[in-house]
């Protein structure tokens, strides 16, 4: 066998696998992640396998190959679903690099998880990245401001830092309590607060906490959602992988699966609550 025939075969073949990989992140889209998990692993793939095809097509063209159809038909459906994935905010900047709120009738709402206050750059000092998070807060002049996994070492302690930071802003939170403190969400607004509640997430600490207010002539209804999270972490999957610990792979497997599969669960839950 010739080397160009062998070459062609090969570049063939690789094709069809990237391309039937691609095909897979297309149907991650219809394929509810409850029933088969798996299929979220596909979604997460589909900008790099894109690109890879991509790179497929440019290289079959270069070559003047016919095997050039497969990449091409791959990559084709996926103007129908490359907005899932990627949006534009062109045209919507209001020059302090936030989103425009669009008028002066439009209502700003943000929403941060900040990850119960750990520091990026491994500083063991919750309190300094609060202000700094608080900081950041006040420069947005949302209206609406939704935190999760917010924590505290009690509930007064958090009700303190609240009304101390964020004068001007009402703040409706739930939280659960335990030896090292206080987590859970916080919501905080400008607007009168009509009324508030909880949908709890069964076997899970998440939950979704619901504000409802009364603005502009209008009631509204904000919920400030925190999902089911996959409770990974990269330095102990590192860690255990060099102390050969093979058991992580199956444990880190169980926690994905169960994120996964929990996740679409919950957000019926809200779902049928908003309905």
């Amino acid at each position: 066998m010739s080397r160009n025939r062998f070459t062609g075969i090969t570049s063939r073949f690789l094709m069809l696998i990237v391309a039937g990989v691609q095909a897979m992140t297309y149907l991650s889209v219809l394929v509810n992640p409850s029933k088969v998990w798996v299929m979220t692993i596909f979604g997460l793939l589909f900008i790099p396998v894109a690109l890879v095809n991509l790179f497929l097509l440019v290289w079959a063209v270069k070559r003047r190959s016919r095997a050039f159809l497969i990449p091409f038909l791959a990559i084709l459906p996926s103007v129908f679903f490359v907005g899932k994935y990627v949006q534009s905010p062109f045209g919507h900047d209001s020059g302090d690099g936030m989103p425009d709120a669009g008028g002066q009738d439009a209502v700003r709402v943000v929403t941060y998880n900040v990850g119960r206050f750990s520091s990026a750059e491994g500083i063991d000092d919750p309190g300094k990245c609060m202000d700094s998070v608080a900081l950041f807060l006040k420069s947005c002049d949302a209206d609406v401001i939704c935190l999760q996994e917010v924590r505290a070492g009690s509930v007064m302690e958090l009700k303190e830092y609240l009304s101390g930071k964020f004068s001007g802003y009402k703040s409706e939170y739930y939280v659960t309590s335990g030896r090292r403190g206080c987590s859970g969400n916080v919501t905080l607004s400008r607007f009168p607060v009509r009324g508030k509640g909880v949908v709890s997430f069964e076997k899970s600490a998440n939950m979704a906490l619901y504000t409802d207010y009364r603005i502009r002539g209008e009631d509204i209804r904000i919920y400030n959602c925190h999902l089911e999270s996959y409770a990974l972490s990269l330095p102990s999957i590192v860690k255990s992988i060099r102390n050969h610990d093979r058991s992580v792979f199956r444990k880190t497997e169980e926690r994905v699966r169960t994120s996964i599969t929990r996740r679409p669960e919950q957000v019926d839950l809200i779902l049928e609550d908003v309905a």
